[in-house]
């Protein structure tokens, strides 16, 4: 079964959720990137909706899917309850937030396929109350294209 790409709209949800999580670090203390920050503030109420297996499933699948796009995260594992963890040592800045943009992708194409877009935006909205997202932030629906396969 082939997958549909991630939309522009999700990759820029993700982009523009990295950026905000990124500004409020600094005022916030500890070591933790934006990525591990944004899974952790993620996982509550997403546990709630899916459980932890499932919050667990999604963001090992989406891990899988991304490390090919992002060598990165070749250190990067997701642990029993779910939390995204890495084994090495932070790669620099541009390096770590090109690859934990493409995680956070990953994982909100596969949540949207789960639950849909309305729900996924309710629970960022829910998380981040004072992050601007449009509601019409996934308005194109993505379906699967048989013909585009050669």
């Amino acid at each position: 079964m082939s997958r549909v790409p991630p939309s522009p709209e999700i990759q820029d949800l993700a982009r523009r959720l990295l950026a905000h999580e990124t500004a409020l670090k600094r005022h916030v203390s500890g070591k933790k990137t934006s990525a591990f920050r944004v899974d952790e503030k993620l996982r509550v109420p997403l546990c709630k909706l899916v459980g932890t297996m499932g919050y667990r499933s999604l963001m090992e699948r989406a891990l899988v899917i991304a490390k090919p796009q992002a060598p990165a995260l070749d250190s990067f594992h997701v642990t029993a309850d779910g939390l995204v963890e890495s084994a090495a040592a932070t790669p620099e800045p541009a390096v770590a937030i090109e690859a934990e943009t493409i995680l956070l992708t990953q994982f909100f194409s596969l949540l949207t396929a789960f639950v849909g877009s309305g729900l996924v935006l309710t629970v960022v909205v829910n998380v981040w109350p004072d992050f601007a997202v449009s509601t019409t932030e996934f308005a194109k629906e993505r379906t699967y294209d048989s013909s585009r396969e050669s």
